[in-house]
């Protein structure tokens, strides 16, 4: 998705977790030379059972992790719908919002310092193209919200003079071009979305 985006003179923001299994440095550093910004997507409150005390050097330590290949500027919270704990909640507490943006040199987290009020998001989380069906901690406020039935709805959108001020957040393990791995993908959807409805069901009780 990097190369074909760089290919098309498009320049994308790529966050990264730190887990072991997708941390990449060598892909991580690759994505970077391609003209793409790199972020880090950190699930530190979730990672410490909501220990506040210990989250924010986990943070630290995972964001000096990712900077050791490539600069690191924005952050994203990883959703973790499973876990009880809302990421950004580490960052709705003033002083560690300071410490944030002065310390750690960090621009902002992208669902807390951008007002969304005057922009389109379009994402594709929980396999679909509305930004609340499967949403649990990743849905914005916005007064131009677009819900569509399917990619042919999307395309037509994206193909005929959109809203100028746009978000297309995308997951790219969702767009392979491998048969198995696509069908695992849309198993692996299936199987999050019905354990979401559940959560959702017993959390609102």
């Amino acid at each position: 998705m990097a190369k074909l985006e760089s290919e098309m003179g498009i320049h994308s923001t790529f966050y990264f977790r730190t887990k072991p299994h997708v941390f990449k440095p060598e892909v991580i550093a690759e994505i970077s030379r391609l003209g793409h910004e790199i972020g880090y997507h950190y699930e530190s409150l979730s990672d410490t059972n909501g220990d506040m005390s210990r989250t924010l050097e986990d943070f630290k330590r995972n964001l000096r992790k990712l900077r050791k290949v490539v600069p690191v500027q924005t952050i994203s919270m990883h959703g973790r719908p499973l876990r009880p704990y809302d990421n950004r909640d580490i960052w709705r507490d003033p002083l560690n919002h300071e410490h944030l943006v002065e310390e750690m040199a960090v621009l902002g987290e992208v669902y807390l310092d951008i007002d969304y009020r005057d922009i389109v998001y379009i994402t594709d989380t929980g396999r679909n193209w509305s930004p609340v069906r499967s949403n649990i901690r990743g849905y914005i406020e916005s007064s131009r919200k677009l819900d569509f039935k399917n990619g042919l709805e999307l395309y037509q959108y994206l193909n005929s003079n959109p809203y100028p001020c746009l978000i297309f957040q995308v997951h790219p393990e969702r767009w392979t071009e491998s048969l198995p791995d696509y069908f695992l993908s849309v198993c692996v959807d299936a199987i999050a979305n019905s354990t979401k409805k559940a959560v959702n069901f017993v959390r609102n009780k």
